[in-house]
């Protein structure tokens, strides 16, 4: 009997005392200024519709959805419509998502804060700086998603990073 306890001690021990702590998920993220250092764009702006389909070699579906430009954030010119694409969709009886994909918050008039980087080879084409973390949902009355709150506050904190980094 004695044994057991020994053991079971051993056993939480060594499981909950030298096990390391798990890491965070909000940590494997960049953080907001990484995100506009990293952004060629940063706008707000409204899903207006999409399409799916085949890249040229016929191995990946892309997504692309018209957004409709309300304000320009960082970046030197931005058309009023441009074009976003994303990894994933479907075409015809074929599908194609990531493994680690999570249900999208994005449909036909959503509001997202958006940063994003120019595709050269797809006119006014962008694609996000982080897949899981550059679209910030705005709900009514500028209510943005946890952690920021506030729509006004956060576009001030961004415009004051971003008029001090070279290129803005």
């Amino acid at each position: 009997m004695i044994y057991s306890y020994i053991q079971i001690s051993l056993f939480l021990l060594f499981h909950l005392i030298l096990q390391p702590a798990p890491v965070p998920e909000q940590s494997l993220q960049p953080s907001l200024f990484d995100k506009v250092d990293n952004a060629d764009i940063i706008i707000i702006g409204e899903f207006k519709e999409c399409e799916s389909r085949w890249c040229r070699d016929k191995t990946v579906i892309y997504t692309y959805w018209t957004v409709s430009v309300e304000q320009r954030i960082k970046g030197k010119s931005v058309d009023e419509k441009i074009f976003i694409r994303l990894l994933g969709g479907i075409v015809g009886d074929v599908g194609m998502m990531l493994a680690d994909d999570r249900p999208s918050n994005v449909r036909v008039g959503s509001r997202f804060l958006l940063f994003l980087i120019k595709r050269d080879d797809e006119p006014n084409t962008y694609i996000h700086v982080n897949r899981l973390s550059s679209a910030i949902e705005i709900f009514k009355d500028d209510k943005l998603r946890s952690p920021y709150h506030q729509l006004k506050p956060l576009i001030r904190k961004i415009k004051a990073h971003a008029e001090r980094t070279p290129g803005f």
